[in-house]
């Protein structure tokens, strides 16, 4: 692995969008990383998305301005390779693959709307690392959706849950099958934790 080889990292949430840029150092068998760039915007997707069901121009347009500033910056660090994912606002959205769309041919940038359980999968694959032995939980609560998983001597008992987060966006929604979805994956969640 090279010293001087960046990789990049932007995670589109519902309440921030950040952009991380680190470089992996290797540590006998681990890979650990160095900070270079990190940056938190606060543009709050799911303010829209949970109350209209849809991602507003004037938030789409600020939006696409800050995809086009974190790409650059990815252009301007030399990073070898980079990442870009959104998750539950994006998911959400009817307009969010027209959006996408528009910021990979305004600036390049491809964005991956990923699925509740990928996003607890992916998680899973960075806790699994630092864990020790015996039994954890592991709860992400985000401003539109809750990844749980369960682990045991550092492997997942169950397969990676993801619902709609009871958030107050959530409970506040116009939009029914919002929240409908959120209250059928508690309910999956709470069945699963007395088969335990």
């Amino acid at each position: 692995m090279q010293d001087s080889m960046q990789l990049a990292a932007v995670d589109i949430g519902s309440n921030a969008i950040r952009l991380q840029i680190v470089r992996p150092i290797m540590e006998g068998n681990l890979v650990s990383f160095k900070k270079t760039e990190y940056i938190r915007f606060p543009l709050r997707l799911g303010d829209d998305v949970f109350k209209k069901g849809k991602i507003s121009k004037n938030t789409a347009d600020r939006f696409l301005k800050l995809m086009t500033a974190f790409k650059l910056l990815i252009d301007l660090y030399d990073v070898k390779d980079h990442i870009a994912v959104a998750t539950s606002a994006m998911r959400e959205a009817s307009n969010g693959m027209e959006i996408v769309a528009q910021v990979e041919e305004v600036s390049g940038l491809k964005i991956q709307i990923i699925e509740g359980g990928l996003e607890a999968e992916i998680l899973s694959k960075a806790i699994i690392p630092v864990i020790s032995n015996g039994y954890f939980i592991h709860i992400d609560v985000g401003g539109g959706s809750t990844e749980l998983n369960l682990y045991n001597e550092k492997s997942a008992l169950l397969p990676n849950l993801s619902t709609l987060a009871p958030s107050e966006n959530c409970l506040q929604s116009k939009n029914k099958k919002l929240l409908t979805r959120s209250r059928i994956g508690m309910h999956k969640q709470k069945s699963l934790l007395k088969q335990l």
